[in-house]
């Protein structure tokens, strides 16, 4: 009975552990709707507008935790860069749909979510890469995180926080 009692303890001490160890799934589609800088829903500066923003998780590695997938994210937004009403008072057009960009870097451990965008420079200027990094839920279906831009003209870089949900 008492070697029962023992295997039984190790066995679900091994479970515990293989389930505490086991990454979060996040393959799917996720969406938060984007902030400008300083907060407002306008906001500015690249994929910082105030549209939505869908990540969209393709594979998962299980023993790695690496991540395959796209995020598509509004480019700008508020009226910088829509132009003023025409001649005729009609309101200038909105702005582009996003376009997906590849993530890099995607990694899930445990429920540690992180992974890097690269957008090119506007104007000819250097590429833009933005990390991301978050915490998936217990339940899977939000994951809270934190995006960090780099600043403009050489300033502090800005951490925007975000909360994707599960679609």
């Amino acid at each position: 009975m008492l070697k029962v009692l023992a295997c039984t303890v190790v066995t679900m001490g091994a479970v515990s552990l293989a389930h505490a160890a086991a990454n979060a799934n996040v393959v799917g589609t996720w969406t938060w709707t984007g902030v400008g800088r300083g907060g407002g829903g306008g906001g500015g500066g690249r994929g910082m507008g105030g549209g939505t923003n869908t990540l969209v998780i393709k594979t998962q590695d299980a023993s790695t935790g690496a991540l395959v997938g796209t995020l598509a994210s509004p480019m700008g937004g508020g009226r910088r860069g829509r132009g003023a009403p025409d001649a005729g008072g009609a309101p200038p057009p909105p702005p582009p749909a996003p376009t997906p960009v590849d993530i890099k870097n995607g990694k899930i451990a445990g429920n540690a979510i992180s992974f890097e965008v690269t957008r090119p420079g506007r104007g000819g200027g250097p590429d833009t890469t933005v990390p991301y990094k978050g915490t998936v839920s217990e339940d899977g279906k939000t994951i809270a995180g934190t995006m960090t831009m780099p600043g403009r003209g050489g300033g502090d870089p800005m951490e925007m926080p975000f909360t994707a949900t599960k679609q």
